[in-house]
């Protein structure tokens, strides 16, 4: 393993966790309070799909098909409203962190 390489392991995975961090971070303390959330709404649609509904013909959510499976595997996963939020920010927390790491895998092909 080359040095280059290894520093971007490295560095990727500082980033990962820092990340993870300032995630936690925001979901604690003062942050937390009077946080404008939009997960019942994401949460109604979720329900609605797992439900049977269509989006775009039963209901009209207000954002683009790609982002409808973040809806759908909390309430899957989920039998509450606290359960599909908690499902949600790990699943976000998750995507965070592939973001980073796809990040660093450009930059180690640059």
């Amino acid at each position: 393993m080359t040095a280059s390489r290894r520093f971007t392991e490295v560095a990727a995975a500082l980033a990962a966790g820092l990340f993870l961090v300032s995630w936690g971070v925001l979901h604690r303390g003062w942050y937390a309070e009077d946080e404008i959330v939009d997960i019942p709404v994401y949460a109604e649609y979720g329900n609605a799909i797992e439900g049977g509904g269509v989006p775009y013909r039963d209901f009209r959510p207000e954002y683009p098909p790609g982002a409808l499976p973040a809806f759908v595997v909390p309430a899957l996963l989920s039998d509450d409203e606290q359960g599909f939020r908690d499902v949600f920010e790990w699943l976000m927390a998750a995507c965070g962190v592939a973001c980073v790491l796809l990040v660093a895998v450009a930059l180690a092909g640059l």
